[in-house]
């Protein structure tokens, strides 16, 4: 019989493992002799010329063969920013040379930039909002029962009449989820089973999708190539990690396209919101491959609200039955508070009537809508853990007029705002007893 302490131990984090195996996996690479390739000596010499005549050569082979891990157990990138070459590195980042290979001592190249000079150049441009909320009264959705007659109103957002229905919400949530995986599935092992004229299962997969690549082209304003490099990538390799890198990329912005789409979507039924929903639905297939990733513990988010918009906040923290939050679109958060402190610092100044928000959000249960992506993000020390639309969120306290500091003592005054995620497990009999349910109604309604 186990102990009392065995038995509330709580479950490890799977993101953490994935990340202690890629550590151990790097550093149990033992350099060798072996001379390494012209391309590391030259970026090692600091020879920006002659690097970039290999860089920007008509017969070169791809960037990752290029900027690959040495004999040596490091790569261009690494030894030109120990060595302090700010423009061969600026050519290698601006050739999308990978930023997240570590070397032989577990290092990232961006570790090795001693000088605000060189770290700038692996940072987010300073007008990025990546990890800032602007407007939250459109990209954050706060739900009550309807009982509460006081309870401030927004127009565009249905609210849940019954706590029952945020029961709801996880049932339609996990049970569309399931039957998305189940037709992937089958439509790959049975495909003549399931193409028809109606039905044309190229559309399905999203790098072969030309609605969204038409998506990309008029949202991205020429920066689509790299966005359609990076898909071809995924279609290559058959991995979640080239759709986050795609997410992530500060230089590509696709990320304000897709969640300004997604948060815009209800008043702008003809800008075909239902793309940003394929990509959902990419993830969603690939559950199994997000379980590896999926984060437990506490994130960091900053964000400027309305004052008058934290009466939300304290009527779902008073409410009973409960009131909820989500957010609407994909959701940047950082394990690291100073990043999140340094993007509310650089926002635009405050108004009378606003105030700074500091979200802290706690994760318990482990879920593939919820993971970690430092790994594969252009920014790795950022540590960020991103949050799929949809993840629905308990306020559990809220503190006023937090003065907060950063790594280099640079001071704010900010309102705490704690969330923890809500966990409404589903059965698998749930499921399928709610969607021969919803069957069912569709034929009635016929």
């Amino acid at each position: 019989m186990g102990s009392a302490g065995s038995v509330n131990k709580k479950p490890r984090c799977p993101y953490r493992k994935l990340l202690e195996a890629k550590l151990k996996k790097a550093k149990s690479i033992h350099g060798t002799d072996k001379q390494p390739s012209d391309l590391y000596s030259l970026c090692e010499k600091g020879e920006t010329e002659k690097v970039r005549k290999i860089l920007e050569g008509s017969t070169r082979k791809t960037i990752d063969d290029l900027v690959k891990l040495e004999p040596n157990g490091s790569t261009a990138l690494h030894i030109a920013t120990k060595k302090g070459h700010v423009d061969i590195v600026r050519l290698l980042l601006e050739h999308r040379c990978s930023r997240t290979i570590l070397n032989c001592y577990g290092k990232i190249a961006y570790k090795y930039a001693a000088t605000p000079e060189m770290q700038k150049l692996f940072i987010r441009s300073e007008t990025s909002d990546y990890f800032h909320n602007p407007e939250t009264d459109k990209s954050v959705a706060h739900c009550f029962p309807e009982d509460n007659k006081n309870k401030p109103s927004l127009e565009y957002l249905a609210s849940f009449k019954t706590e029952e229905d945020v029961h709801q919400h996880s049932l339609d949530f996990q049970t569309t989820a399931m039957w998305l995986r189940l037709f992937n599935w089958f439509s790959r092992t049975f495909p003549s089973l399931v193409q028809n004229d109606n039905l044309n299962l190229e559309t399905f997969k999203l790098h072969e999708n030309n609605d969204f690549k038409e998506f990309l082209r008029l949202k991205l304003h020429g920066k689509h190539e790299t966005a359609l490099d990076e898909l071809d990538e995924f279609r290559r390799k058959n991995s979640i990690e080239s759709l986050l890198r795609i997410y992530s990329n500060e230089e590509i912005g696709f990320y304000k396209s897709l969640n300004r789409q997604l948060v815009d979507s209800p008043q702008e039924n003809d800008t075909s919101p239902h793309l940003c929903d394929r990509f959902i639905i990419e993830f969603h297939l690939r559950s199994d491959e997000l379980a590896e990733r999926c984060f437990l513990g506490t994130v960091y988010r900053g964000a400027t609200m309305d004052s008058s918009q934290l009466l939300l906040y304290e009527k779902a923290l008073e409410n009973k039955p409960r009131g909820v939050i989500t957010f609407r679109a994909f959701t940047s958060t950082s394990e690291d508070k100073d990043v999140a402190l340094n993007f509310l610092l650089r926002a635009s100044p405050l108004e009378s009537h606003q105030i700074r928000v500091l979200y802290i959000i706690k994760t318990e249960v482990k879920s593939p809508t919820i993971v970690g992506i430092a790994d594969v993000s252009e920014y790795p020390h950022e540590e960020e853990v991103l949050f799929m639309p949809g993840n629905l969120f308990i306020v559990k306290k809220l503190v006023k007029d937090v003065t907060v500091c950063t790594r280099k003592q640079e001071c704010l005054t900010v309102t705490e705002i704690h969330l923890e995620y809500l966990h409404i497990p589903v059965s698998l009999w749930k499921k399928l007893l709610h969607t021969y349910r919803s069957a069912n109604n569709s034929v009635t309604n016929l």
